[in-house]
């Protein structure tokens, strides 16, 4: 619903039987309300891509992008966040092309072009990719045009700042550190068992899990994106996981996008305003960026709820 659906002054009155003549003084108001309501919003448009998690998969698709939406911080929140979707190519011809972070650029590029913030989150489905063999992490030797996780991630990002060359791009890191290993490994096992999916590959999840943050992240702070931790600046552990996820364990239900997106606010207002410069991009898709260093951002988790919403 739009801000001047929402402010239709004129027709609440009309409404009443009252007829309102054009151009009134009533008509000023609600252009001058509207006007000051965007005004407020700290950031400007925001343009939102990923997977399950931001879709809000399992919590009817409410996820951490609708909290942003509602909280007035953007003038604008876009979102492109589909299950199953990844950085490289997923592992079923199902969802190896139109589920890809490149094919949601590409189909999106009018956004884009004049976002002020580009919001990427991937990695679950990627490590199921590396897991089943259908692609490795890669290095961060590796080129645009690699076959890799790498190589897409250079891909990605360099067309993002081929549409946008002033955008703030942020990687919502969903595969941070080593203390989260061992609770999303035990989660997933769970899972692969509550939906006899067959005996879970734990080494197989820790391995691309340690290739993630070898490889993978460091390759996306070439580009000067702001990496921001998610599941260590929430706050994750065993007792908080089952109070912000859903019943799969999983998918986080409305208190653990909360969390979420308080985290990405706190993160992203630690900066300075104003967008990235980055240079020029080179043969490999790569651009030198000055870094910015986040502070630590640890949320008391005291206020979640233990019921499983379903919205």
């Amino acid at each position: 619903q739009s801000l001047n659906e929402k402010m239709d002054i004129r027709g609440a009155i009309q409404g009443k039987g009252v007829e309102v003549p054009e151009n009134t003084m009533i008509d000023g108001m609600a252009q001058y309300i509207s006007q000051i309501q965007t005004v407020q919003a700290k950031y400007g448009k925001s343009v939102w891509i990923g997977d399950s998690i931001g879709q809000g998969y399992n919590n009817s698709d409410y996820s951490y992008i609708d909290v942003a939406d509602e909280s007035g911080m953007f003038a604008e929140v876009i979102k492109y966040s589909v299950g199953g979707a990844t950085l490289g190519p997923y592992n079923t011809a199902e969802t190896a092309d139109g589920y890809s972070g490149y094919e949601q650029i590409m189909s999106h590029q009018a956004d884009i072009t004049d976002a002020d913030m580009v919001f990427l989150q991937f990695c679950a489905n990627d490590l199921q990719s590396i897991m089943g063999g259908a692609i490795t992490a890669g290095t961060s030797a590796d080129s645009s045009e690699t076959n890799s996780i790498c190589g897409y991630v250079r891909k990605i990002i360099s067309k993002i700042y081929e549409l946008n060359p002033l955008a703030r791009i942020y990687y919502l890191n969903l595969c941070d550190t080593q203390r989260i290993i061992d609770m999303v490994a035990d989660a997933y096992s769970s899972y692969f068992e509550q939906n006899n999916w067959g005996t879970f590959d734990d080494a197989a999840m820790r391995s691309a899990w340690i290739d993630w943050q070898a490889n993978v992240v460091p390759t996306i702070q070439e580009y000067g994106v702001q990496v921001i931790n998610i599941l260590e600046d929430i706050g994750l552990n065993s007792v908080t996981m089952p109070l912000i996820t859903t019943d799969d364990y999983i998918h986080p239900n409305n208190a653990g996008h909360k969390r979420i997106f308080d985290v990405i606010a706190a993160r992203i207002d630690t900066q300075t305003s104003g967008k990235n410069t980055p240079q020029s991009v080179d043969e490999t898709g790569s651009a030198q960026l000055q870094l910015v260093q986040l502070t630590n951002v640890s949320p008391d988790m005291t206020t979640a709820t233990s019921s499983k919403s379903s919205q």
